[in-house]
């Protein structure tokens, strides 16, 4: 059979009598001679035939690789996953779809599983200097995002925690940077968050972090105030804090 006529019967689902393990070579033969031909059909077909030819094909030793088939298996993924397991699958559609297909794999990733800490290696191989951005931005409504944020701040994600703050307008990104002590980081996460989402809860999640009497920490995180909303936000917050609170009232007059 060619690997014409073993696609033909694929797409048909016209597979009576035929192995499609057994058959792996011309799907991949297949596959690699694609062109331009859109590979989603014959993904989705191999999927519902037989998920463990699916996996061969697209992650397997012999797999051709390329951004055009990694990003028509995304849609399969849990079917991988099943297979290869995630922390076993993602690393390696990575490695076969290349910088094309890189960051919708890292998506896809941290949309299926915002607790996983094996995410914060694969951002980095994928973001760089922003590693962090896109997993973060991702879970940012999980309830794994506060140890997320505190994965990546100890791996020393710095401008991707940053990023993520004005992202999301969470302010568990500066919480995490505080508590490796990067305060100057910490302020810039602090006030882009503040930007995004003025109301946020900054005060308690620094507090939690610095410990008892953070009158001193919140009299240096002022400077970063850049928007009256947030300013009169924060200072609903600090009625306990009479330093901050002073030099607050100061702020927010001084503010159009």
């Amino acid at each position: 059979m060619s690997s014409e006529a073993l696609i033909s019967s694929v797409l048909t689902g016209n597979l009576a009598g035929l192995d499609l393990r057994a058959q792996t070579d011309l799907l991949i033969e297949a596959v690699r001679d694609a062109g331009e031909r859109p590979l989603g059909p014959l993904l989705a077909s191999l999927a519902e035939a037989d998920p463990l030819a699916l996996a061969e094909v697209v992650c397997g030793t012999r797999s051709p690789g390329g951004a055009a088939l990694v990003l028509a298996a995304l849609a399969h993924a849990e079917r991988i996953e099943a297979l290869l397991s995630p922390r076993g699958a993602w690393p390696r559609l990575l490695e076969l779809g290349g910088p094309d297909s890189a960051l919708a794999v890292l998506s896809t990733a941290a949309r299926r599983h915002p607790g996983a800490s094996w995410l914060v290696a694969l951002s980095r191989k994928v973001e760089g200097s922003r590693a962090g951005l896109c997993h973060l931005t991702a879970c940012a409504q999980h309830p794994a995002f506060a140890q997320a944020c505190r994965n990546h701040a100890e791996a020393g994600h710095v401008e991707g925690l940053v990023l993520a703050s004005g992202a999301t307008g969470r302010t568990e990104p500066a919480a995490a940077l505080l508590g490796v002590g990067k305060f100057d980081a910490m302020l810039r996460a602090a006030g882009a968050a503040l930007d995004t989402a003025p109301d946020g809860p900054l005060v308690a999640q620094l507090a939690a972090v610095w410990g008892p009497e953070p009158d001193d920490l919140f009299v240096r995180v002022l400077p970063i105030l850049r928007k009256k909303q947030a300013a009169e936000a924060l200072r609903t917050h600090c009625r306990h804090l009479p330093r901050t609170a002073r030099l607050l009232d100061l702020i927010i007059r001084g503010m159009v």
